[in-house]
């Protein structure tokens, strides 16, 4: 049986290589029921989330049979095009005059070279005819109550897990440091308990996952604290120095033994081979930027991010 999942077949340049076939559903899947807190999560039992699945394996056997006959990618274009159009001509399969033909060869065609249709043209009635569409305002609603949901489910798994119970009656309270994501956990049980639930969230990085969902779910900050607590991370990422230790001098901020901490900051920049070439002089102004925010209205003149969480056995994790 084919494998399905991402794989760049015909070794395209411009795309992503995985060593093996990179199963993303099935790491969708991990994540909802899995006891590892994650920011970002979808339901990968949605609608639109189950129909992609099922194309991806209802293409599964076509896609490795075009590739046992089309050596290059040009190849399957020119095979698709034919099949879909009657043409090979490259061009025509760009226009749009027939939407519903053109989304199944382009999903076929994603399908043969990379494995998987990806996020998936949904003018292709395999497709369509399985999702009922909503308005964005419906459909961001519900990916938010998913995220919800399924992260507090990690929560409880991770919890239950390592011998801690949350009844439904029970909640507890957490105040996420927005530097150090070190937590002050407060709640209806006894502070042996607390004091375990706050070590557990600390030491695997969970408090940082849980902050960063705050924020993108209804925590209450002004765009100065947020721009403060930019400034800090990428000064921090870049350099491994901390703005609130650093001296501030005519506006620029120095190490105690004299050091020009941008300079510190660009060189880190520079050596990130996560930040592609051309986007480092991007970079460079961007955090450029930040640092020149908080030289110009000073550290303790602008306020922390206020991060409140609450958490119940009822009603899961939601901003306090």
């Amino acid at each position: 049986m084919s494998q399905i999942g991402y794989y760049n077949y015909y070794n395209n340049p411009h795309r992503y290589s995985p060593t093996e076939v990179v199963d993303r559903y099935q790491e969708m899947v991990d994540r909802a029921t899995g006891d590892e807190i994650y920011v970002n999560n979808e339901d990968p039992y949605s609608d639109k989330n189950k129909a992609l699945r099922n194309l991806d394996e209802e293409l599964a056997s076509t896609a490795a049979s075009i590739r046992s006959r089309c050596r290059t990618q040009q190849e399957v274009h020119v095979y698709l095009s034919q099949k879909y159009f009657g043409t090979s001509d490259f061009a025509y399969t760009k226009k749009w005059t027939d939407p519903e033909r053109y989304a199944m060869f382009e999903n076929e065609y994603n399908a043969v070279c990379y494995g998987t249709i990806g996020g998936g043209n949904f003018n292709d009635p395999r497709l369509s005819e399985k999702v009922q569409f909503k308005t964005y305002e419906e459909q961001k609603m519900d990916e938010k109550a998913a995220n919800q949901r399924i992260i507090s489910n990690q929560i409880s798994s991770f919890l239950q897990n390592h011998g801690i119970h949350i009844e439904e009656n029970q909640s507890f309270h957490l105040s996420i440091n927005p530097y150090s994501y070190f937590v002050q956990a407060s709640g209806d049980m006894s502070e042996v308990l607390l004091q375990k639930i706050k070590e557990l969230l600390e030491s695997n990085n969970d408090s940082r996952d849980i902050f960063y969902w705050g924020l993108k779910n209804g925590a209450k900050y002004s765009e100065e604290s947020l721009t403060k607590w930019r400034a800090y991370q990428n000064v921090k990422r870049y350099s491994g120095l901390e703005l609130p230790q650093l001296q501030l001098i005519d506006g620029k901020f120095y190490t105690e033994d004299g050091k020009d901490a941008w300079e510190l900051v660009k060189e880190g920049i520079s050596k990130d081979s996560s930040i592609a070439t051309e986007f480092k002089g991007a970079a460079n102004d961007y955090v450029r930027g930040l640092m020149d925010v908080i030289a110009d209205k000073g550290w303790d003149n602008i306020p922390d991010i206020q991060m409140d969480i609450m958490y119940s056995g009822k009603n899961g994790l939601y901003v306090a």
